[in-house]
């Protein structure tokens, strides 16, 4: 097939029935030469020859059911006028420097690309910038004062250069950072500073993923001055907060939250309650504060909320009637002791999930451990597998055939909390081994 001479843009979608054919695509060098984008997706064989397109602006490659296992991306250091670059889903090597690229804006590459160039922190023009998990990140960072979107992972060795600059990119929007599970105290400090830096930009989404940074950063971050002002999105799940910031009562903008507080209060709650703009609710609470016992959701509070999710050893939720007038998901995360009852007076179920007038699905996700198992004296000793698959000597599969007592008691604690409400369509429990 020859191409049009006329084509600029060429979108190129081939389907899994293509997996083992090569494209046939045949372009004239005028077309080579005309020619400012390329998106492909499907299997890599059927990709055109990029290396004769000089002039590309755009470059977007997705791959799947492909039956290469690489791809050699060396040459696209010569793409002079390229703008955008993506590429998902193939091993890819890519040039050592891209300096060259100075009108290069997105620089945008997943886990599958190992080798980064080391200059990528030198173009000026730079404005959004994705590496993979467990890449080096080049030193630098600071220099890229264009930069609106940085999503990184840090690891081990990163240095603490990298916690230091990121605070000094003002027109940064979007960050979202991974670590690894242990940050010395330093880089902890670093990464906390830099973060109150970008208080008085107009941040509009962070997200701090994996890895874990404990207290450290959450009592910094406690007293962060200015707040984030312009934030949508507010996702710190492991930032551990001693007790609901002051600050997250200005977040007037803020429609999605993941947080983690240490102990949370009827005020600290209420400081979520009335956030305006909410519609996602993501809250883990590592204990409540003792005169309060119970977490009530008041009338006329959380009036957008669209999807709550709750983590705590006992589901202590209140529902008052109008509260979460919205709310169409609810998911609560719980520990297996509270099935059998507590002695201690806390409630052990939710309340008032009839209140929730929106509401279609409901799951529980209940979180087992073995030495809670032996401290219920007035139930057998049982097993945490549920309908697990196991195989004998010949290696035929055989499927256990008891019902585990914390499956129905899970069932019966469900079914009481969610029986006077019609309108659920959806209930769901997942039980996770600790």
């Amino acid at each position: 097939m020859r191409g049009s001479h006329e084509a600029r843009r060429f979108t190129l979608h081939f389907n899994r029935d293509l997996e083992n054919t090569e494209q046939n695509l045949v372009l004239t060098r005028s077309v080579h030469h005309q020619t400012r984008s390329i998106s492909f997706l499907g299997p890599i064989q059927c990709m055109l020859v990029i290396s004769e397109f000089k002039y590309l602006r755009l470059l977007q490659i997705e791959v799947y059911y492909s039956n290469i296992d690489s791809y050699d991306l060396t040459h696209m250091c010569e793409f002079f006028q390229l703008r955008y670059f993506r590429i998902r889903g193939i091993l890819c090597k890519l040039p050592e420097k891209i300096g060259g690229l100075k009108y290069l804006e997105t620089f945008d590459i997943d886990d599958n690309v190992k080798n980064i160039p080391s200059d990528v922190c030198k173009l000026s023009s730079m404005a959004h910038l994705t590496l993979p998990k467990h890449a080096k990140i080049p030193s630098g960072i600071d220099k890229l004062v264009a930069l609106r979107t940085l999503k990184v992972s840090t690891s081990y060795d990163t240095s603490i250069e990298f916690y230091e600059g990121f605070g000094s990119l003002r027109k940064l929007r979007e960050l979202e950072l991974g670590a690894t599970n242990y940050m010395s105290r330093d880089k902890v400090v670093s990464l906390a500073a830099s973060l109150m830096k970008l208080g008085s930009c107009s941040l509009r989404s962070l997200i701090l993923r994996n890895g874990d940074l404990s207290l450290e950063a959450g009592d910094r971050l406690n007293f962060w001055s200015p707040p984030p002002l312009h934030l949508r999105r507010l996702h710190v799940f492991e930032v551990v907060f001693s007790y609901v910031p002051d600050w997250i009562a200005k977040l007037d903008k803020l429609t999605s939250m993941v947080i983690r507080i240490r102990e949370i209060s009827k005020d600290g709650f209420g400081v979520l309650a009335r956030l305006p703009c909410l519609l996602f609710l993501r809250l883990s609470v590592h204990r409540v504060k003792e005169e309060d016992a119970t977490i009530v959701v008041c009338s006329r509070t959380f009036q957008h909320l669209k999807e709550f999710w709750f983590r705590y050893k006992v589901p202590c939720l209140v529902f008052e009637p109008l509260a979460m007038p919205r709310l169409q998901i609810l998911n609560i995360q719980f520990d297996e002791e509270c099935l059998y009852g507590r002695d201690d007076g806390v409630p052990c179920e939710p309340a008032g999930i009839e209140h929730l007038t929106n509401l279609m699905q409901i799951s529980a996700h209940i979180h087992l451990a073995h030495h809670w198992m032996w401290q219920t004296p007035a139930l057998p000793r049982r097993k945490v597998k549920h309908f697990s698959e196991r195989h004998d000597e010949d290696g035929h599969g055989q499927v256990e055939e008891e019902a585990p007592v914390y499956k129905k008691a899970a069932e019966a604690m469900l079914t009481r909390a969610t029986s006077k409400h019609p309108g659920i369509h959806y209930v769901n429990i997942q039980f996770i081994q600790m």
